[in-house]
Formats: C-alpha cells, structure tokens, sequence
C-alpha cells in the first residue's frame, strides 16, 4: 500500500532545496550621534591643561586633572600604575627627574561614551630633558575621561610610542 504525501507536507520538506529561505535578518543600523560641543571642548580644554601641567612640571596641576580613585589607571609603554597613589607617585618619579618636557598635540578627537565619560585620543610628540640628555618619543595618548559634577577627570591614561 502506497501513501500519498500531503500537498503542504512535500511543500515544506521542498521549500529549502529551492531556495525558499527567511529573509537574512538586516544589519543593524548605525546611528550617528555627535559629541556634544561641550564635551569635544571639556576634553579638549583637558588635553591644553594637561600639556601645561607637564611643561611647567607641576605635580599638583597634574593631580587636579586626575581621579583620585583606586581605580584610576596609567600606562606608559606597556608599563602599568593602578590607584591615585600609584599614579602620583608615577607623576612625581617623572617630573622630579625632569627639567623639561615639551608636548606637541596633533589630532584630538573627543568622543563622548554617554553623559559622564568619554574618551580623547590624540597623537603626541613627548620630549623630556633632564639637562644633559633629551629623549623625543611621538605615539598616542589615549584618556579615558569621567565627570565628576562639572569637572572632567582623568580615570585612565595610556600613552605608547614606536620604537623603531
């Protein structure tokens, strides 16, 4: 005894071997939000105030512009210093062997990460004396920005540079 196959049934089991497939789901799609102006121009007016900390080589004009958290992280060519007392101690071991730093800012890009953080990267070019001997290095600085209030803090540094 020989059984037929329901029209509908041999339909479905058919359907995939002749390409009667779902639709692929679409790409999501990418929304372009701007950084707000204020934001682009807190990082910004950061990035200023951080170059002259460093050229008038003030430890307390550079602990302004950080968070004094344990979480506050800065690394410097793959090194890492976690916590503020870390990261001072860091910034005074630089500064008290320095005498003088010059800092030259290319390309600051802000970008914001929500209403209390964002981002600023730029390239950097980093030249540190100590009177006999200057070193010149040129890479990246990349801070990670959190508002506390109205203040923009640095919760995290990362500056690395070519070695070849």
């Amino acid at each position: 005894m020989t059984r037929a196959i329901p029209p509908l049934l041999l339909a479905l089991a058919l359907a995939p071997a002749c390409g009667n497939r779902a639709p692929a789901p679409a790409a999501p799609a990418v929304v372009a939000t701007p950084t707000p102006e204020e934001v682009v121009a807190a990082g910004k007016g950061l990035v200023e105030e951080y170059r002259q900390a460093y050229e008038v080589r003030s430890v307390d004009a550079l602990s302004g512009l950080y968070a004094h958290t344990l979480d506050v992280v800065l690394v410097h060519q793959g090194r890492e210093w976690a916590g503020w007392t870390d990261v001072q101690s860091y910034l005074k071991g630089l500064l008290q062997h320095a005498r003088e730093i010059h800092l030259t800012f290319s390309n600051v890009t802000v970008t914001a990460l929500g209403d209390d953080a964002s981002t600023a990267v730029a390239g950097v070019r980093r030249e540190v004396s100590d009177g006999t001997t200057t070193v010149t290095t040129g890479g990246v600085l990349t801070l990670a920005l959190r508002r506390t209030g109205s203040k923009w803090l640095i919760a995290t540094e990362h500056f690395s540079y070519r070695t070849n």
